[in-house]
């Protein structure tokens, strides 16, 4: 296994196991203790990648904003976005003015999540999957439950009733999974499609795969 598609794995179990503790975790940012930065990471030449990229190049805009206090770098495939939370109404702006389907769907995610924080931070709660231990049974298990659904999914249309609440983001996700599909194949286009979905979005497909995925 190549070393980026066990990084992507790793983050995987890393969100659904606190107990699980890779050496890779820690290129992870997602999940650090830090409140101080609003980290967002992606693998480079995504559509995310490039996204944000665009957003961080503008530089000073003309309402003379910029992200001066934010931080970038690299880890290994992966680029990372500190943005800091005294900017993140920059970054709320940027994402609107460009305002693509993918732009205004992560706008809405970090206002949802910076809403539900409380105070703004970026600092994540660990998700809590109705599990705060793994079960004996290691089919039980969420990091098995995510790992066999991957494999076993009945079909594309599961991703209607993850997010029956949003109709018009289902149909959107859909046509992104179809896309992966073609690209990367049966066995890897959960893998590809979990991480490139926001934070937010992320936490839905393990809650409901979690609570509904039965082997």
């Amino acid at each position: 296994m190549k070393k980026d598609s066990k990084q992507r794995l790793f983050e995987v179990m890393s969100r659904l196991d606190s107990n699980f503790k890779p050496k890779l975790n820690e290129s992870n940012l997602l999940v650090t203790g830090e409140n101080e930065y609003f980290p967002i990471t992606t693998p480079m030449g995504s559509n995310d990648d490039v996204l944000f990229t665009s957003i961080v190049n503008q530089g000073i805009d003309s309402h003379l904003e910029g992200f001066t206090k934010s931080n970038f770098d690299v880890s290994g495939n992966r680029r990372i976005f500190n943005f800091h939370n005294s900017e993140i109404p920059i970054l709320l702006r940027r994402l609107e003015e460009i305002g693509t389907d993918e732009a205004l769907q992560w706008k809405d995610d970090i206002e949802n999540f910076t809403k539900n924080s409380g105070d703004g931070s970026s600092d994540l709660e660990e998700v809590k999957l109705g599990q705060d231990t793994l079960n004996e049974d290691s089919s039980k298990s969420p990091i098995n439950k995510f790992v066999y659904f991957g494999y076993n999914y009945p079909s594309i249309n599961f991703i209607d009733e993850v997010w029956s609440d949003n109709p018009n983001l289902a149909k959107h996700l859909k046509d992104k999974f179809m896309g992966y599909y073609k690209q990367y194949g049966s066995d890897a286009v959960m893998n590809r499609f979990y991480v490139e979905l926001s934070s937010e979005n992320q936490r839905q497909l393990e809650e409901w795969i979690i609570n509904n995925y039965s082997g």
